[in-house]
């Protein structure tokens, strides 16, 4: 064999070999979003934009209600926009103007995520008083259900519970 074959086919096992560990790396590492917690965040706005006025907490099962308790820091009746961070397919999300997080009462609206993972820009709570189930809110939510049975939703959001 000749000096010049040998070194092409060192070459050519060392461009196996990178190709073999670039593989490797990519298999074990984690899909992008998988690593990030899901979020959703809230704002105010009387202005008509959210503004500095915000709140977050991990979407996870449970009830958050808007008081700066435990589980959350949010002030009650002051939220008016929202937005998904990350968000799991199929979790299910309803927004209470009552602080004990009942459906009826003034209102109450539900949606359901549908893309794995979303993420989802500011969106008005008050935009949720009008579709019908099945409705796509935004590209990610789906319009689940809900009531409006009186009094105002901007701003007058108490509670969240979320089934996931």
């Amino acid at each position: 064999m000749t000096s010049n074959t040998a070194v092409w086919r060192i070459v050519g096992l060392l461009a196996l070999l990178s190709a073999a560990a670039a593989l490797f790396y990519a298999l074990d590492r984690k899909p992008v979003g998988t690593t990030n917690t899901p979020m959703i965040y809230f704002a105010g706005g009387k202005g008509g934009e959210p503004d500095q006025n915000t709140c977050s907490f991990e979407i996870k099962g449970g009830q958050y209600k808007f008081n700066g308790g435990d589980n959350n820091n949010c002030t009650n009746d002051d939220m008016y926009w929202y937005r998904l961070d990350n968000a799991p397919s199929a979790a299910l999300i309803t927004f209470h103007a009552e602080d004990d997080c009942r459906e009826g009462g003034d209102w109450y609206f539900r949606f359901r995520t549908y893309i794995n993972p979303i993420t989802v820009g500011w969106q008005k709570i008050s935009d949720l008083n009008g579709p019908k189930p099945g409705d796509i809110v935004t590209k990610g939510i789906m319009f689940d259900g809900g009531e409006y049975n009186k009094g105002a939703v901007d701003g007058k959001i108490s509670c969240v519970t979320i089934d996931y």
